[in-house]
């Protein structure tokens, strides 16, 4: 186990403390953490493991909303050519209103598809947590610090 594992597992610990010169250290020690598998002085600090489980879960709905883009993307592009393919054919040989509308319709479906790949890669997802009044300078119920 490298340095950067065992600073891992000590951001996520109560006895963690900040040195402007060496980063995060041990507090117990004030130094680097020196252990090799487990820390028998570990702690888990309930509130940094369920802002780190929000983390990952927001970074996983975005990971989700952009594939979903690349999806629509995929998908419009061809929709609307195919439209657009169907609105030309019926100029060229046949004077079918319904083919025209089947085209416009299947076009527009393309134009959808691709709107929704645009929005899904600029907006962010909706947070929908309720935050928690605060009184003075010390949230109300302190698991739910963001």
């Amino acid at each position: 186990m490298d340095l950067n594992d065992r600073i891992k597992i000590c951001q996520s610990c109560t006895n963690k403390k900040f040195d402007r010169k060496l980063g995060t250290v041990c507090g117990l020690t004030n130094d680097k953490p020196t252990f090799e598998d487990t820390c028998p002085s570990f702690h888990l600090d309930e509130i940094h493991a369920k802002r780190h489980d929000r983390f990952t879960e927001n970074f996983n709905k975005k990971a989700i909303r952009k594939e979903s883009g690349v999806k629509y993307l995929t998908t419009g592009i061809p929709v609307f050519l195919i439209g657009m393919l169907i609105i030309t054919m019926p100029s060229l040989n046949m004077k079918s209103n319904f083919m025209i509308l089947i085209g416009v319709l299947v076009t527009l479906g393309g134009i959808a598809m691709l709107v929704l790949s645009i929005m899904s890669f600029v907006m962010e997802p909706e947070d929908k947590s309720v935050k928690k009044p605060v009184q003075g300078n010390k949230p109300i119920d302190e698991e739910e610090i963001y």
